[in-house]
């Protein structure tokens, strides 16, 4: 274990004498490759199922697409041409990633390849996020590189990559702002002389810009990190200087807090409303008529739902979407994150413990509150999972033979343990990976026969001023380029209350 100069310690320093530090660019190459290798094989399979076009497996992501399409044309949160802009799209920052690739030539349906493409990208750098993690939390080198595969094969989270929503991202700014907590953020420089401070900044921005809920790990990152940099001396000597540092550090800390007010006051400027309708037409608290009790109730209901899910890894529709005792796994992690010996290490490990464990109870509850909080194979419950599984490394370092807890005696045993696990896990998520591979291309058939077949009908037998009632807005919109009327309110501004009081009330 080594102490920072400045006094702060440094998690990617944990690792035993002795240990190689292994080959970083052999290791991306294999995330790189591994990545590359589920993009070509759920893109494969979505053309097949798509036949022969590139289908995505949610009509929600045609919402996605049209605003995307809307924005390119210089009419942003404009869904339908003419009409008042809306803010369906929940995602602030994924409309003009979307856009980027429109604008590149990625048109039609053909924007759902430039959509798996991001997802690919960003599963490579999440694989290499948590085989970093792993290492940062004293894992050994085999160990960290066998999460990689564990990691990237995962039935569940092949296929939030490749779904063509924003998931992925999500994914990967939640790992990037974990391991930017755990690389020292405190100081300007940390690990190797690469930028620290800038990380947690940086990614806790893009994970507010993201998705509304990333606010919640930004809050709470850049909270311990202004904890943590209180407790600390300026890295500086004297006065002036002290006191221009300190200055520029509340400056900076103010951009990923001001980065959680963007979407609100956006929505509030350009549709009257800081509440995305989106959010309106899915939340718990927008039922009407809205009773608490009632409230209380779903959402302690999809709490408890949601962690004995995370607990038996498996769930009623998906089936099993990781290995049982994960959770476990990840809490013996945890609990080990916390054991030090120097004053100074304990203060920022339990800083980082805090971080994770506000992050996977209040993120979860936050999610509890949405109606769709089990929706399209857990999209809104991917960030707390994909974190299970560097925590999870975390909890099988124990067993490795560099742990100090063992006697030496018994470290060949308990390393023997540690690499059946791993096994274990490997040969888990490559059992869910045709699971999930069936469910992609089952949905993508769905939506080709279903309303891709529906929104070319539309186009083809309804005037140019057409207005069209509907309950999926998607690919009715984007394809059928006709004037929707969503009946559910993500799209449709107003509509989301006479939809949540149901049939018959109004």
């Amino acid at each position: 274990m080594k102490i920072h100069p400045y006094g702060i310690w440094s998690m990617t320093q944990l690792s035993p004498p002795g240990v190689s530090q292994g080959r970083p660019l052999i290791v991306w190459g294999l995330c790189c490759a591994l990545a590359g290798a589920v993009f070509l094989v759920y893109t494969f399979a979505g053309l097949a199922a798509g036949r022969g076009e590139p289908v995505m497996p949610l009509d929600d992501v045609y919402i996605h697409f049209q605003y995307a399409k809307q924005l390119a044309a210089g009419q942003p949160y404009v869904y339908n041409p003419g009409l008042p802009p809306s803010s369906g799209a929940t995602s602030f920052l994924y409309p003009f990633i979307l856009a980027a690739g429109y604008l590149l030539g990625f048109q039609g349906l053909n924007l759902g390849l430039w959509a798996m493409g991001i997802g690919a990208l960003a599963l490579a750098v999440s694989a290499w996020l948590v085989y970093r993690l792993a290492r940062a939390g004293g894992a050994p080198e085999r160990l960290a590189i066998a999460l990689v595969p564990i990691f990237t094969f995962n039935g569940a989270v092949s296929w939030h990559f490749m779904s063509g929503m924003e998931t992925g991202l999500v994914v990967l700014f939640t790992l990037w702002v974990v391991y930017a907590l755990t690389s020292d953020p405190l100081s300007v420089h940390g690990e190797e002389g690469k930028p620290r401070f800038w990380q947690i900044i940086i990614t806790a921005t893009l994970l507010a810009l993201i998705r509304p809920e990333g606010a919640i790990l930004t809050l709470l990152a850049v909270g311990a990190a202004v904890l943590q940099w209180r407790l600390t001396p300026p890295p500086v000597h004297g006065v002036g200087e002290q006191r221009r540092f300190i200055r520029m550090r509340y400056v900076v800390f103010l951009l990923p807090l001001l980065a959680i007010g963007v979407q609100p006051l956006v929505n509030l400027l350009v549709t009257g409303s800081a509440m995305a309708s989106g959010n309106a037409a899915k939340s718990v608290f927008g039922i009407v008529p809205f009773e608490w009790g009632e409230a209380v109730r779903r959402i302690i209901e999809n709490f408890a739902r949601m962690w004995g899910e995370f607990f038996t890894g498996t769930s009623p529709r998906e089936g099993m979407y990781i290995l049982p005792g994960m959770l476990l796994l990840a809490a013996v992690g945890l609990v080990c994150l916390v054991r030090a010996r120097h004053a100074s290490s304990l203060r920022s490990r339990v800083f980082v413990a805090l971080v994770i464990l506000g992050w996977l109870v209040v993120g979860t509850l936050a999610v509890s509150t949405l109606d769709t909080a089990f929706w399209h194979f857990k999209r809104y419950q991917m960030p707390f999972v994909a974190l299970l599984f560097p925590l999870a490394g975390w909890g099988t370092a124990v067993l490795s033979p560099q742990s100090s807890v063992l006697r030496r005696n018994q470290r060949q045993v308990f390393q023997i343990l540690a690499g059946v696990l791993s096994i274990i896990l490997l040969a888990s998520s490559l059992w869910m990976w045709p699971q999930f591979l069936h469910h992609y291309a089952l949905n993508v058939s769905c939506v080709y026969l279903q309303p891709l077949q529906m929104a070319r009908w539309l186009q083809a037998n309804t005037p140019p001023d057409a207005v069209i009632a509907v309950h999926d807005t998607g690919l009715l919109r984007y394809e059928g380029e006709r004037t929707t009327i969503d009946m559910v309110g993500l799209t449709t501004p107003g509509a989301a209350d006479y939809w949540r009081s149901g049939p018959g009330e109004r």
